[in-house]
């Protein structure tokens, strides 16, 4: 293994890539790192972890009555802690585990069609803009990218090589990919199939299966444990989904909708009709790639991975391809791109040429949203960025000249103060010794620990009124917000702090 590796990192084209993929993730840091609801409400339940308050249920889906594995939140509790609670260094990290990702892609693609089309696979994930959201998004879903890759370089090694060894990559890439996003479980039905056929070809046995399938029962015991504490929650509610009509039905468009996005975030972003004429002969060389004797199993994973990786978007209502029921599906695609690229270049090496629009349309992509952190296709909420934040509440102390005050704020979700608790508690609080009072009506189960004070005359006579970026927040919800406050309190001055507002105020006499 270690010679293996050091083979790897012998390859100097490989390490070019790697800090070109580096340098594309670390682009705008710290500026563009997004903290909002989700990343505040995750670092307040991890860091309980080493309070002694032990998770078996992991983050809500979007699915009411879902939750994801818990392990993310072991992950995230063992990263807050090693850097106190600072949601930079953990972005500086999840970053970096993206990157990390390009390595066993190279390693898939090689055993798969060669070293060429694994170095342009790599130079497509290095620059990928959809790979740099993935590496900018603060939550568990960016870390089933890595985990699918493990997965797939299993099979690879169990399909292509008979390499046993692989079972253990599946069944432990398969059970993390289930841990960090629910949705990934639809693998299990790839995975058992695939598993019979290798048994009934003798290139496996029971014996062989044993271990690797009690490590994957391991990982995802975390799952069998919240079903028999409360009451088998997910297994209800996917059969109410499945069964009972109340799911969303089927959408067979959206798997045109998601190709376009692939290709629009990972090899050129161009109007519908280039794109599928992109999609269609990529399509034609998945075909001829299949009916090649020699490649014909590489083919048939490229096309597993490519339906997997797609199929669970069928049904969803979204008028966005969110990124999540889809993780890791485009890599799929980025393998099969790179081996028409170097089925191209055998004939002319001219073909290297298309690499260049690929690098400036993913370029264009990164300079234009990456600065003000993740996409909708990932936040609902966007610009939520962490280093306007810290200037609003170094704003509110400077302003509050040693006094106390008050804060409000229009959130998303409406009423919910976990975003700034979370910043005072860790960033206001350590640097001014001082809280503020949370001045304005919170909805009770959430986290967060700022006192909560709805009698006005009560509060100091100093306030700050903080609007959130208006994207998710319904126009009827701002204007009801903003009568509330402007019945007690007059505003002094008006500051905006990126996409955010913020209103210093004093209590009408």
């Amino acid at each position: 293994m270690l010679n293996k590796l050091e083979s790897l990192f012998s390859n100097k084209i490989l390490i070019l890539l790697i800090l070109l993929g580096l340098m594309v993730r670390f682009l705008y840091f710290p500026d563009n790192v997004y903290f909002a609801y989700d990343q505040a409400r995750d670092a307040f339940i991890s860091q309980k972890i080493f309070q002694g308050d032990f998770k078996i249920v992991g983050p809500p889906a979007s699915v009411p009555g879902l939750f994801h594995g818990a392990l993310s939140y072991y992950i995230l509790a063992i990263l807050y802690k090693l850097f106190e609670g600072n949601p930079f260094s953990l972005s500086a990290i999840f970053r970096i585990y993206n990157l990390i990702g390009i390595i066993p892609l190279y390693i898939i693609a090689n055993k798969l069609f060669g070293k060429t089309t694994a170095l342009l696979s790599a130079f497509i994930y290095a620059v990928s803009f959809e790979q740099t959201q993935y590496a900018l998004f603060l939550g568990h879903p960016s870390l089933a990218v890595g985990s699918v890759l493990i997965y797939y370089l299993g099979l690879t090694m169990l399909l292509k090589e008979k390499n046993k060894s692989g079972l253990y990559y599946s069944f432990i890439g398969l059970a993390l990919s289930i841990q960090f996003h629910l949705s990934l479980s639809i693998l299990i039905i790839q995975f058992i199939p695939i598993l019979l056929f290798l048994l009934r070809k003798k290139v496996l046995i029971l014996k062989d299966v044993f271990i690797p399938s009690f490590t994957f029962f391991l990982i995802i015991s975390s799952y069998f444990m919240a079903e028999l504490k409360f009451g088998f929650q997910n297994i209800k509610t996917l059969t109410n989904m499945f069964f009972e009509g109340t799911g969303n039905g089927l959408y067979p468009k959206n798997l045109l909708l998601i190709f376009y996005r692939y290709i629009n975030h990972n090899f050129l972003n161009a109007n519908l009709y280039i794109t599928l004429i992109i999609l269609i002969i990529l399509m034609v060389t998945l075909i001829s790639i299949l009916k090649n004797i020699k490649t014909k199993i590489s083919g048939y994973i490229l096309l597993a991975w490519l339906v997997f990786g797609t199929i669970p978007y069928i049904r969803s209502i979204s008028t966005l391809t969110v990124y999540y029921y889809s993780i890791g599906g485009s890599i799929a695609l980025i393998i099969l791109f790179s081996y028409l690229i170097y089925r191209i270049t055998k004939k002319t090496k001219l073909g290297y040429l298309i690499m260049v629009p690929i690098l400036f349309s993913n370029f264009n992509l990164i300079k234009n949203n990456n600065k003000n952190g993740t996409i909708p296709e990932i936040c609902v909420q966007d610009k939520m960025l962490l280093s306007d934040e810290l200037r609003i509440i170094d704003y509110m102390y400077i302003e509050s000249k040693g006094g106390n005050f008050s804060v409000n704020a229009l959130t998303n979700p409406f009423n919910v103060n976990t975003t700034w608790s979370y910043l005072f508690e860790w960033y206001g609080e350590k640097l001014y010794g001082r809280v503020p009072v949370w001045g304005g009506w919170a909805a009770p189960g959430y986290e967060g620990n700022l006192k909560v004070v709805t009698s006005q005359s009560s509060l100091p006579s100093t306030r700050f009124t903080i609007f959130e970026p208006r994207r998710g927040i319904p126009g009827n919800l701002y204007e009801e917000f903003k009568f509330t406050e402007n019945q007690f309190w007059k505003i002094e001055e008006e500051r905006s702090f990126g996409d955010f507002i913020v209103q210093k105020r004093t209590f009408f006499q």
